[in-house]
């Protein structure tokens, strides 16, 4: 019969853990979206599609699995390979396989009892992932300090800002994990610190190098928490030298720990495995390709934080901190003794303070690669908030003042509660990534298409039409920044449909060949891209004579280069645009038309918004101003219909009116014939390119045969 403390024990793991359950669940009734919009972003099932796009390439991933027992597509030279993405010629499926293989086993086990479609475990999923890292987060600060600080520990672990969000349903990626193995390595590894059996400490060092293991098949930046134990470890060692003290048992917990790691990764991974541990030194280079358009600057979740932004996620913890910070300082100054300031526990060793600021210190290092990098301050907050907590309360107990605990008792539980409803509120904010427009769009492609039909589309939705159109896509959210995102911007930014055209054919059939081979032969890639924009807009007779009397390329090379950039037989391809690219419009234009001597964006004048009072913009009749000022041409939008008017030649930007939508959109003249233009905003047919299905706000585009 179990005890009582062990009841009460379980009774306050299954609250914390279904508490994290149950408030992540809330978010499939989007809030966030209006009443009469919601059917609009959810599927045939009533259910919400994935707000994150990643989780329809681990979708397939899985899928992929469940049918022929690997994550590729095919097995290619012993390797995993994705035909679907960055075709041709696709590229490695070498994924960390955690998030597959849970997923696959949970799915099978699920269905042995009822029948559940793979993309609805899929989307369920996270909100049961997301809960678990709370009880390991209980268990280790409860231990260390009392079941307050444990409890508090867990609570702030699960209701933290970035992690709820990105662990509520239709988020299933591998953030799931990014808490749970941290926080399980960490425990384990300071107990096999304190731990002087020499049985029991070679087992939680075998655990925690086993969840570092592990950690690697969840997460590619695993390894900063193995050089963080290295760095604590080298620290540790020098101090305890200078002091004359033993480490015996220390090398001998750094032998398990690190064998165990090497074997089982090797066995998991084989020699590939490793590769990850460079991962982290990434965040020291910048994120560019060098000479091509750094796709990074446009994505929100790789800038670095603002001080705002990083006291919204943390500020829950940073309440705690500053309030059990003042409640010791009463504590200190009344017992007149410094290490109730200090705030230290006794049954707690130099080895963790270590841990845990080196750990606090990486994880701020880690913001300058963006704001999604604050999850990595979530273990070592919440493990500090606490102990902090659970520590106050037991230094108050020496005041013997009721009033005093009670009071402190319940602010610290308003400062947790707060914490649970805010941020269960910010399940309002959220809004799927994908809608029925791109849903309809996907299918139609599936029945209407040949099965080597290649889709072109922002990256953003690249995984998404790989997985449920079923096609290879040019490139997604795994293969964005690189130089195939400057030539489909360079293709929408262009008034040069023939050019455009050109571009698009070489993508689909010959990839990247075109401009390396290029690259290659000129060692230049300035030329090599200048080269391209001059003959991908012309007939194949001549870009040879372009190729042979202004580059002096001989007869093979210009045969070797045509056979990619003007293919004989160039694959099928079909182009998506949505309606929602106007709002990020001004990257097409900035990556499209990227200065390849001086590395820099162009500066164009590109302006999206609400047609308002306070707008700028002002329409009396025919007539249109931008902040006072007159366009060059005014287009106006409505039924379907367009309408130019030409206003003041001198003017340097042009103004659209989107009156469907009550939007507009001031452009650069220079783009007021592009391809984005014509197709994006205007969704009007051109000389290369028809209609091949239409919806609401998403376009499929076909060449004109």
């Amino acid at each position: 019969m179990l005890k009582k403390d062990t009841l009460i024990k379980l009774a306050i793991i299954l609250f914390i853990y279904f508490i994290g359950v149950f408030i992540r669940i809330d978010s499939v009734n989007l809030h966030g979206v209006p009443d009469n919009q919601t059917a609009f972003f959810k599927n045939d099932e009533g259910i919400p599609y994935m707000y994150e796009i990643d989780s329809y390439y681990h979708y397939r991933l899985t899928e992929n699995y469940l049918n022929h027992g690997y994550l590729g597509d095919v097995i290619i030279n012993g390797k995993n390979w994705d035909l679907h993405s960055y075709y041709p010629p696709g590229r490695s499926a070498e994924h960390p396989p955690l998030i597959v293989y849970i997923t696959a086993f949970l799915y099978k086990l699920v269905n042995l009892f009822t029948r559940i479609p793979l993309l609805t475990f899929c989307f369920w999923l996270p909100a049961f992932i997301g809960p678990l890292c709370g009880i390991p987060a209980y268990l280790f600060v409860s231990k260390y300090s009392n079941e307050y600080g444990g409890f508090a520990a867990a609570i702030l672990a699960i209701t933290s800002p970035l992690y709820f969000i990105r662990t509520v349903p239709g988020w299933f990626d591998t953030d799931m994990f990014n808490i749970l193995f941290p926080i399980l390595i960490a425990w384990f590894f300071v107990e096999a610190v304190n731990n002087d059996r020499k049985k029991n400490f070679m087992i939680y060092a075998f655990l925690s190098g086993f969840s570092v293991a592990l950690f690697s098949l969840a997460w590619e930046g695993w390894a900063y928490l193995f050089y963080i134990i290295i760095a604590v470890s080298i620290l540790y060692t020098a101090i305890n030298i200078i002091k004359s003290n033993d480490l015996k048992k220390f090398f001998s917990i750094l032998i398990v720990f690190f064998a165990t790691i090497i074997t089982l990764i090797y066995i998991f991974e084989g020699i590939s495995g490793f590769k990850t541990l460079l991962f982290p030194f990434q965040f020291i280079k910048d994120n560019t390709q060098n000479l091509w358009p750094p796709v990074f600057y446009s994505i929100a979740e790789l800038q670095k934080p603002y001080l705002e932004e990083l006291i919204g996620a943390l500020w829950p913890f940073l309440l705690v901190i500053l309030f059990t910070f003042f409640l010791n300082s009463v504590v200190s100054i009344s017992r007149k003794q410094k290490k109730y300031f200090l705030n230290i526990p006794d049954n707690i060793n130099m080895f963790f303070y270590l841990f845990l600021l080196l750990w606090t210190i990486t994880g701020f290092f880690a913001l300058i690669r963006g704001v999604r990098f604050i999850i990595l301050l979530i273990p070592p907050f919440a493990i500090l908030s606490g102990f902090m907590i659970g520590n106050c309360l037991k230094n108050l107990k020496l005041l013997k003042l009721r009033k005093i605990t009670f009071l402190s008792l319940l602010i610290i539980f308003l400062i947790t509660s707060t914490s649970l409803y805010l941020n269960h509120d910010n399940s309002h904010n959220l809004v799927p990534g994908v809608n029925d427009d791109l849903w309809a769009s996907a299918e139609w492609i599936r029945e209407n298409t040949s099965e080597n039909t290649v889709v072109i589309s922002s990256w953003e939705y690249g995984y998404f039409f790989a997985a449920i159109a079923d096609r290879p896509v040019t490139y997604d959210g795994g293969s964005q920044n690189t130089p195939r995102d400057y030539w489909v911007n360079r293709a929408f930014a262009t008034g040069n449909e023939s050019l455009s055209l050109g571009i698009f054919q070489m993508l689909s059939t010959g990839g990247d060949s075109g401009y390396l081979t290029l690259r290659n032969y000129t060692e230049n890639t300035s030329m090599s891209v200048e080269i391209l924009n001059n003959i991908l807009g012309v007939e194949r007779n001549v870009a040879s004579q372009i190729l042979k009397i202004n580059y002096m390329l001989n007869e093979n090379q210009i045969e070797t280069v045509l056979k990619y950039t003007h293919p004989i037989n160039p694959a099928p391809f079909v182009i998506v645009t949505t309606d929602d690219m106007v709002d990020t419009g001004q990257w097409v234009f900035k990556f499209g038309e990227w200065d390849f001597e001086e590395l820099k964006m162009g500066n164009y004048t590109y302006s999206v918004g609400k047609i308002n009072a306070s707008s700028g913009v002002y329409i009396k009749n025919r007539n249109v101003t931008w902040n006072g000022k007159t366009p060059y041409s005014v287009i106006k939008i409505s039924g379907g219909k367009t309408e130019k008017i030409y206003m003041d030649k001198n003017s340097d930007f042009c103004a659209i009116l989107l009156m469907d939508d009550g939007k507009y959109l001031v452009i650069d003249k220079k783009f007021e014939n592009s391809l984005f233009t014509k197709l994006v905003v205007e969704r009007s047919n051109t000389l290369f390119l028809k209609t091949f299905y239409k919806n609401n706000s998403t376009t499929v585009w076909k060449p004109v045969q």
